[in-house]
């Protein structure tokens, strides 16, 4: 039933006369709608049709009656007194009327709006903006040197030459990931950063150039700081003016499409360059754009790119939040039974969907990234600061929302009508699979070895004397791999036979003499380290005669290897293998090594997710220092964090053991050095019990208790 319009004889305010009204792009129903813009604060307001006619036919001195006659008059709109005094609360809430104000209302209202620089750098310091150039004029007079680069024809050859540099890439793929070890040095990294800021530039261009070509002004392009890591960025607010929401929505493509043309051009000419820096510039240039493109640039639940693309193919202004306003609505009715409006009309089914799923989607998405972010600050600052970062981050960003529904269902707890079965189901799930001890699953990276192994490597420095192996020779048990000397060694053993043919001497004159026989006793035990000492030189002699400890073939061999080049101690020459039977050597971290035994049943999942079963047969006591496994190395596209020395040897930065599984028979064509997962059965145990542990743990260690 329609209100009736009882007689408002107040005079209603003005609007300020600074604001501009804008056309905007047609609601989900077909209904016009517009854009309010505030010059003073650079931002727009969405303004429905029947607030448009109030606020073109609002007139000085006019009442809340005289302005609904207004717009009776002029359209089919029936609007009241309720409607028009809501529109008007509204916008005196946001600073819209022209409205007289007292010193002191205007003290107390910038009261409100102070804050400390304590506060505003606890909840700004993730994401800080410095505009640094007023592009406007020069993106104007450039526009039409770059146009054509947007054309239909120009697109027509970015996409044949991306088909065809993707067409080649399958077949090189496994060269093309191995090009990033050319950039793990100082001067690999920055040219790397180098290469991250002209693809970054080419993106922010391209959101700047687009908004031009539409006749939308970008005020300011700039730097801006997400916990305190620097990014660019293109001030494109303006773009609300435009009444065709595919042109907004063009305009937040370019980025990521110029990233996109970026990619396909560099993989196309990586395809057709040799090894070396150009080729290496072409790999960073695909790479750098493809990783930024599709994990960062397009994801909505972060404030880029993907966002406003949703936004806009959506048709929902302020997505993010009238999404979760939505979810949370949806679900208090389903779990608390509160029964209230919808917070916007016109919801269809299909909506309600899509917002939901956006928006647990972003929130379980926020989880992670706001613990990443808090683990960060925590590891990066000092001990005080990284801790008290790390509280702010969880306990603003994650624990303020949740006490903040709290609060609010503690409001409208008179209206719950809770659905006990579900709540009660959901909570027991929940309670079920994070606080019982029940089974869990994990994997770790593993390299396939032949089940018995033997590493061909010197226990010494030392010098190559003979050669005796070549990759893919068979060997037999004893036989002699290679002959290492040391010079140092062979003199000390020189020097310690001298000595004892001395003392043997003297023990022989003191035998013949009653004088002196009192001394032999202390040349008898002189005699005995002497010999002793001989016998372990004379070991260390033989432990650098090589030997193959059982039939096997050797797998892998340094063909680079020269008679008389230097060895260093501990240096891997090759490897011998035994080919019946197949092993994983698993590399487990330091958190597991509690969870796992021997006889414990495995599963090797191969990069083809061929799956072959398997034992735990052995477990090293040490901690892995270095990886002899490049498949498995973070520089080689691997899992496992690795840094290079003055060696080139890769250094674990992370604690791993070894573990070995020895593998049942398989006819699925195996190969030694082969990198996959293995998934293991983890004992039962709490995932709330481990938080706990680990929280107590923290706060003993980093307590100082």
């Amino acid at each position: 039933m329609q209100e009736k319009k009882a007689e408002v004889k107040d005079k209603l305010p003005i609007f300020r006369k600074d604001l501009k009204l804008f056309k905007g792009p047609n609601d989900v129903d077909g209904s016009p709608t517009y854009n309010l813009y505030d010059p003073v604060r650079v931002q727009f307001f969405k303004v429905t049709w029947p607030e448009s006619f109030i606020f073109r036919y609002l007139k000085p001195g006019m009442t809340p009656n005289e302005l609904i006659r207004k717009i009776e008059e002029t359209s089919t709109l029936r609007l009241t007194n309720t409607e028009v005094m809501q529109f008007f609360e509204i916008a005196n809430r946001n600073n819209l009327l022209a409205l007289p104000k007292t010193s002191k209302a205007l003290l107390e209202e910038a009261k409100k709006k102070e804050t400390s620089w304590f506060k505003w750098l606890i909840f700004n310091y993730l994401y800080i903006r410095v505009p640094l150039f007023h592009p406007d004029k020069f993106l104007k007079s450039t526009l039409k040197y770059v146009q054509f680069l947007a054309s239909k024809w120009a697109f027509f050859i970015y996409a044949i030459l991306t088909l065809i540099g993707v067409y080649k890439l399958i077949g090189r793929l496994d060269e093309y990931t191995h090009t990033f070890t050319y950039f793990f040095n100082a001067q690999g990294i920055a040219f790397y950063a180098g290469i991250i800021i002209f693809v970054k530039i080419i993106h922010e261009l391209s959101h700047a150039y687009t908004a031009k070509y539409f006749g939308i002004r970008v005020p300011t392009m700039g730097v801006v700081f997400i916990v305190l890591w620097p990014a660019l960025y293109t001030d494109v607010t303006d773009s609300w003016k435009l009444k065709d929401r595919k042109e907004r929505f063009k305009i937040s493509l370019a980025g990521v499409m110029a990233e996109l043309v970026i990619a396909g051009i560099c993989t196309f000419a990586w395809s057709l360059s040799k090894p070396g820096l150009l080729q290496s510039t072409f790999f960073v240039l695909s790479s750098v754009s493809i990783f930024s493109s599709l994990l960062i640039n397009i994801n909505p639940a972060l404030r880029f790119d993907g966002y406003y693309l949703l936004s806009d193919l959506w048709g929902i202004e302020n997505l993010q939040m009238r999404a979760f306003s939505v979810a949370r609505w949806k679900l208090r009715e389903w779990f608390l039974g509160l029964d209230v409006p919808a917070p916007e009309e016109n919801l269809t089914k299909k909506r309600i969907f899509g917002m939901i799923t956006y928006s647990i989607f972003t929130w379980i998405y926020r989880i992670f990234l706001y613990t990443a972010i808090a683990l960060f600050v925590y590891h990066k600052f000092a001990k005080t600061i990284g801790i008290f970062l790390f509280l702010i981050e969880i306990g603003i960003f994650l624990l303020w929302p949740i006490f903040w529904e709290f609060s609010q269902w503690r409001l409208m707890k008179s209206y719950f009508k809770l659905n006990w079965r579900l709540a009660l189901t959901a909570s027991a799930l929940s309670f079920t699979y994070f606080a019982l001890p029940l089974t869990h699953y994990k994997r770790v990276s593993a390299v396939i070895i032949p089940n018995q192994n033997q590493l061909i490597y010197s226990p010494y420095e030392s010098q190559i004397k003979k050669i005796n192996i070549s990759r893919g020779k068979e060997v037999k048990k004893g036989d002699v791999l290679i002959e290492l000397f040391s010079p140092g060694l062979d003199f000390a053993l020189n020097t310690e036979k001298a000595q004892m043919k001395i003392i043997e001497k003297q023990v022989s004159i003191l035998e013949t003499t009653n004088e002196e026989r009192a001394y032999l006793g202390e040349k008898n035990r002189e005699l005995a380290l002497s010999s002793e000492k001989i016998k372990r030189l004379s070991e260390n002699k033989n432990e650098m005669t090589l030997k193959a400890e059982f039939d096997g073939i050797i797998y892998e061999f340094d063909p680079d290897l020269k008679i008389g080049q230097a060895i260093r101690q501990g240096e891997v020459l090759g490897k011998a293998g035994n080919f019946n039977r197949f092993k994983a050597l698993l590399f487990v971290p330091e958190a597991m090594m509690n969870q796992i035994d021997l006889r414990e049943k495995v599963t090797f999942i191969s990069k083809n997710f061929e799956k072959i079963s398997g034992e735990i047969t052995r477990i090293s006591p040490v901690r892995s220092r270095e990886l002899i496994y490049p498949a498995l190395a973070s520089i080689y596209t691997g899992a496992l964090p690795v840094q290079q020395d003055l060696q080139n040897a890769l250094i674990l930065q992370d604690s791993y053991y070894q573990v070995e599984a020895t593998l049942d028979k398989t006819d699925l064509p195996l190969k030694v050095g082969e990198a996959g997962d293995v998934e293991i059965t983890l004992e039962r145990h709490s995932y709330l019990m481990d938080w706990v542990r680990y929280f107590v743990n923290l706060f003993w260690k980093e307590g100082g208790f």
